[in-house]
């Protein structure tokens, strides 16, 4: 649900309605009392935008239309509250008395309220004759100043650490992973580890950078563990991700502090919709960006990636909606390598403390670019490698298995993106046949029809993908899907016209 749109002549339409009582502090207090969840409006003196909205429902029972009117209280992009009226008259009358003894409250009435205003418009010819803003960087390369930033990994890949650590080299003023970040304030709001997880960790990370105690006094967290720490949840009615009481407690805090950097860990904690739903990734993500105060604030969201996500090495999770909302994604994970032959080759992790970070999407700058990592005494250190761009991270001189690995990752990444898409990919000759789509697609790399043809040949043999029939049996049709396990001994054997031309 959004705000009603203010007309073109709103201020025509809308008035203050005056307050004809004795004690207008009084009476203000009495409305916060009768209505508490107005008080957040009052005390930031924020505008109150008092709207008369109704809705019609139609019983087949009774035949009949069932109209309701309520009396909706709007402040800064959220419904407030909202009040059911027994008819328009009333409803009107309602929004009058409450307007009377509520500061910068406003009604709207009349039929004049569904007149569209008119689109703002900005001429090229005025925009080129100033200099434009330069693009500000939180994390040059990386972060985007003001923008929201997706740092995902699987559990234990050391994500929240490497975050925490961030936010200390920001109000501390010091580099980060060899990077030099902005400088300010920072507030880490953690819904996974205790306060005392956070304080072990900040003593590590102080013990390892030699960061004083003072150094650190516009570093803020706060712990949500043991608390319900949604900041946005679905309306069933309006079919919407709304902002939560906490959200709107957390909003006070950022323009309290005004910190450079806002840290929430993680997604899965403090999103209550479907991951999978595009429209709703994309509403959480715009109230996330409503969190950088017109782009005071850089906002680093974590998140943990689904199974596809990490077999394809993608990192992605959900629908496509998440990635295309934020402006720059990252993604922290293990170090693996193909070790052995033949029957004996098998992808290992070689160093159980080695980390890569890469840059999975960047809207101002290129993308996959990686930082070599590595877990040393309680915090993330860089390795002493170049940070590489835009080059595969294997040897130019690969050997056949290694073309046949890397043939077969991004296999897996093309599907888990086209699944996502809700793109069905078929395992047989047709026009959605996967090994041609995915020749076809602007990431590919290069790679051969043919050579996909072999890698589905390798995956199915792996029980890395499976085939799912879906449809009216009749059909026939069937699709390629990722293993929920991530592969193994019980795939589904290849059906017999794979790799046919």
């Amino acid at each position: 649900m959004s705000q009603p749109k203010l007309p073109g002549n709103w201020q025509r339409i809308a008035q203050v309605v005056p307050y004809e009582g004795d004690d207008l502090q009084t009476a203000q207090q009495e409305v916060v009392r009768q209505l508490p969840s107005i008080k957040v409006a009052v005390d930031n003196g924020w505008e109150i935008l008092i709207n008369v909205a109704s809705s019609s429902e139609y019983e087949r029972g009774s035949q009949r239309t069932i109209i309701t009117v309520k009396v909706e209280f709007w402040a800064n992009g959220t419904l407030l509250y909202a009040q059911t009226a027994f008819d328009l008259a009333n409803a009107i009358d309602i929004a009058k008395i409450y307007a009377a003894r509520l500061p910068n409250a406003y009604v709207i009435f009349g039929s004049g309220a569904n007149v569209p205003r008119a689109l703002a418009l900005t001429s090229a010819r005025d925009l080129l004759s100033n200099v434009p803003p330069a693009l500000t960087w939180h994390v040059p390369g990386l972060m985007p100043a003001g923008q929201v930033t997706l740092l995902s990994g699987d559990g234990g890949t050391g994500k929240s650490l490497v975050a925490l650590q961030l936010a200390a080299a920001t109000a501390a003023g010091r580099s980060w992973l060899g990077l030099q970040p902005a400088t300010g304030g920072a507030l880490v709001v953690s819904a996974e580890d205790d306060e005392d997880e956070i304080h072990r960790r900040l003593t590590s990370i102080c013990n390892a950078e030699g960061i004083g105690d003072a150094e650190l006094e516009e570093l803020h967290v706060h712990s949500l563990v043991g608390e319900d720490p949604l900041l946005g949840v679905l309306n069933p009615d309006t079919r919407s991700i709304e902002p939560t009481p906490l959200f709107l407690t957390l909003e006070r805090a950022v323009r309290d502090l005004r910190p450079a950097l806002l840290v929430l860990d993680t997604l899965a904690d403090l999103f209550g919709g479907d991951e999978n739903v595009r429209s709703q990734a994309r509403q959480f993500v715009g109230l996330l960006r409503s969190l950088t105060m017109g782009g005071e604030t850089t906002v680093l969201c974590l998140a943990h990636p689904s199974v596809a996500g990490i077999n394809s090495g993608t990192g992605s999770s959900g629908s496509t909606g998440w990635s295309n909302s934020v402006r720059s994604r990252l993604y922290l994970e293990r170090v693996m390598e193909w070790r052995g032959k033949g029957d004996n080759r098998r992808f290992v992790e070689p160093n159980p403390n080695a980390r890569l970070l890469t840059t999975k999407k960047a809207n101002y700058g290129p993308s996959g670019g990686a930082i070599s990592l590595r877990w040393n005494n309680g915090v993330m250190e860089r390795q002493e490698l170049p940070v590489i761009e835009n080059i595969p991270l294997l040897s130019v001189k690969e050997t056949s298995e290694e073309t046949a690995a890397r043939v077969d990752v991004k296999f897996l990444e093309l599907l888990a993106a086209f699944t996502a898409e809700g793109r069905n990919v078929s395992p047989s000759p047709s026009a959605a046949y996967g090994p041609a789509l995915f020749a076809k697609h602007g990431h590919a790399d290069g790679i051969k029809k043919t050579a996909f043809v072999a890698s589905l040949r390798r995956l199915l043999d792996a029980g890395r993908v499976v085939v799912e029939a879906y449809g009216p049996p009749s059909r026939g049709t069937r699709r390629l899907l990722i293993a929920a396990d991530g592969g193994g001994a019980d795939g589904a054997a290849p059906p017999a016209d794979v790799g046919a031309d």
